[in-house]
């Protein structure tokens, strides 16, 4: 079943928790799953927070099928998407290769921090919310400390296409 890319990549924005499993050392090969805090970097590939001394980075330094970035005592991983399962509901299931996630180029740092810009005052103003994130499939907002996905319809491919955007989700967040 053919599944559309925005689906799994507005889960990646809505959940704020995900479950990470590795292989345990002992008993070895057996999943070791844990429930942790995420958060999706510029290309929606979910970054964790992990000790050196959990036993994930030990089961990671023995079965290193993802790849990491060591950060001081605590360490940012980055995981590479090659294939994810996604369930939405009754019928709407099914694989999605990692490379078919998001086919547009990823905003640079500059352009979304340039649209926040644009956009924060106004939002805070107007609905309480505050424009904490933006790609080219959603805004992400927080209000009163909660996270809120804004999926655009489609992806938009330029400038001009994500700030209409950006206005439609901020007149849809004021009404």
């Amino acid at each position: 079943m053919n599944i559309p890319a925005q689906a799994p990549l507005h889960l990646l924005h809505t959940s704020a928790v995900g479950t990470l499993a590795t292989h345990a050392r002992q008993p070895e090969g057996f999943p070791y799953p844990s429930v942790l805090p995420f958060a999706p970097d510029a290309r929606h590939r979910p970054t964790i927070l992990v000790s050196r001394l959990a036993e994930h980075t030990h089961n990671l330094h023995a079965d290193p099928r993802a790849g990491f970035l060591v950060l001081g005592d605590f360490t940012f991983w980055t995981m590479t998407l090659d294939r994810l399962r996604y369930i939405g509901g009754f019928g709407a299931m099914g694989w999605l290769g990692g490379d078919e996630l998001d086919p547009l180029p990823a905003l640079e740092s500059d352009q979304e921090e340039t649209l926040i810009g644009e956009f924060t005052d106004a939002f805070f103003n107007r609905s309480g919310y505050q424009l904490i994130g933006v790609d080219r499939y959603g805004a992400d907002l927080r209000k009163d400390g909660l996270r809120k996905r804004f999926p655009f319809d489609s992806g938009m491919p330029d400038r001009e296409t994500l700030h209409a955007a950006l206005e439609d989700c901020m007149r849809r967040q004021t009404d």
